[in-house]
């Protein structure tokens, strides 16, 4: 899966996987990981773990973008530090999956 190998490689080699992943990282085919994360998503919601009322296609979508974007910004910019970040994205993703702080968007 690749959000979850792109994350190990976040965690543990620098920041950056090695040049001869990057290619297989970025090019492989995301459907899996993401009926992965959302059937995750659908679990979660029926025993009350996070807001039942979220979509969980749009959240998964949303949810691997945050994680896309945490590798994205490890690769392009030589300043970041991702694992000084996921505090940040844990933080960000329990807020917007916590249970009863549903409201419509405007």
């Amino acid at each position: 899966m690749l959000i979850y190998r792109s994350v190990w490689f976040l965690m543990n080699s620098g920041n950056r996987p090695p040049r001869c992943c990057r290619r297989s990282l970025l090019s492989r085919d995301n459907d899996e990981e993401r009926s992965t994360v959302t059937t995750l998503l659908r679990k979660a919601a029926a025993a009350g773990q996070i807001d039942p009322a979220l979509n969980p296609d749009d959240t998964a979508a949303w949810v691997m973008a945050l994680i896309a974007a945490l590798y994205t910004s490890a690769v392009t910019d030589p300043s970041f530090t991702a694992a000084d970040q996921l505090p940040t994205l844990r933080l960000i993703l329990q807020r917007f999956l916590r249970p009863n702080t549903y409201q419509e968007p405007e």
